[in-house]
């Protein structure tokens, strides 16, 4: 869960918070469907017990928040240098962790204030957001310079991430990448990170 909060420096933060129990019932499901997909290996089309292994890897460093403030330092020092180590304006905002702020179960981060991808379609239709002057659907034209701008931020990100230092944001789905109030591209959540 992922609250907003305010330090007692006045700083507005993000407050990730893991809740009780759950890695034992993520580690046990995962457990379940390697045992199902290693019995029925056979009648699958693929290999689902390497797959369900990988998740399970993946989710063992996830559901440890000291882990992911460092592969959120990464990826944002990835994202800022060009694949020939250059540094450069990042495309994409990482917001990174607040020093001394995180814990196995707990990570407070800069806070990003802006609209999920995953509900951008639907705010260009409605006509932009409260105190917006924009009170019309986003016509064709806008959708398709929003589309090139966040395509554009995504690859150069990726770019820089798989041909640079080869630390790669693993889980890019549309609920972890913002459209910030400022309309610049943010990168959430690095707690899947891959090692090219």
């Amino acid at each position: 869960q992922v609250h907003k909060a305010m330090l007692i420096d006045g700083r507005t933060v993000a407050v990730k918070v893991q809740r009780p129990g759950i890695k034992d019932k993520l580690l046990g499901d995962i457990g379940n469907l390697i045992n199902f997909a290693g019995a029925i290996k056979a009648l699958l089309p693929i290999d689902y017990y390497k797959v369900f292994c990988e998740l399970e890897r993946t989710l063992i460093y996830e559901l440890d928040f000291l882990f992911e403030a460092q592969a959120t330092q990464k990826v944002a020092a990835a994202v800022s240098h060009s694949p020939s180590n250059l540094a450069r304006d990042a495309p994409v905002i990482v917001p990174l962790p607040v020093s001394g702020l995180v814990s196995k179960r707990v990570m407070v981060l800069e806070y990003v204030s802006g609209t999920p991808l995953s509900q951008i379609a639907k705010k260009m239709e409605q006509g932009g957001s409260e105190g917006s002057d924009q009170s019309k659907p986003a016509t064709a034209a806008e959708k398709e310079f929003f589309g090139r701008k966040l395509l554009g931020a995504l690859t150069d990100a990726y770019a820089n991430m798989i041909f640079g230092s080869g630390i790669i944001h693993g889980d890019p789905h549309p609920g972890n990448i913002f459209i910030t109030d400022s309309a610049e591209v943010a990168l959430l959540d690095c707690g899947q990170v891959k090692v090219l």
